[in-house]
């Protein structure tokens, strides 16, 4: 009967350490909402996408989710107007006061193709941010400098509020 008892020991306690180890070295997929302009018309639609966030990597939520919508909508009838080729330099969490600021830093491809965005694009970049981080204000630059362009309501070389 003590052998028993020790076997039992043994192989729950081979268990737990089995599931100590799967739960540490296994990436995690969350799913998140996605915002995108309408192809045909004024407004924005949303998917949902599921973002692998690898175990191992210090990225911060906030860099995936954006560098997953850089990659554009999956649906035909959704459109993204930043330019194909547009990557993430740098990437800067602020936490002033009561707050969360992104400074998000593209390369060079932005600000020669900025033009092509619309209004309706940022709204829906904005909306994916307030769906899922919990950023209040965002500020785009181009190779570490402002970009200097107003686009609808937006002056995308000073910070602007995404939420209150």
């Amino acid at each position: 009967m003590k052998k028993f008892f020790i076997i039992l020991l043994i192989i729950l306690l081979s268990l737990i350490v089995f599931f100590i180890i799967y739960t540490l070295n296994f990436n995690k997929e969350r799913t998140f909402t996605f915002y995108y302009a309408k192809q045909s018309s004024i407004g924005m639609g949303k998917e949902q996408r599921a973002v692998i966030i690898e175990k191992n990597k210090r990225e911060k939520i906030e860099k995936l989710i954006l560098e997953e919508y850089l990659l554009g909508p999956i649906s035909p009838n959704l459109r993204f107007d930043f330019p194909a080729e547009t990557k993430i330099k740098n990437f800067y969490l602020v936490y002033p006061k009561r707050s969360v600021d992104l400074i998000v830093d593209f390369d060079a491809e932005l600000a020669k193709n900025i033009s092509n965005v619309d209004e309706w694009t940022l709204r829906a970049m904005f909306e994916t941010l307030k769906a899922n981080t919990k950023v209040k204000r965002i500020l785009f630059l181009s190779d570490g400098r402002r970009i200097r362009k107003k686009i609808g309501n937006y002056n995308l070389g000073e910070m602007i509020e995404i939420r209150k």
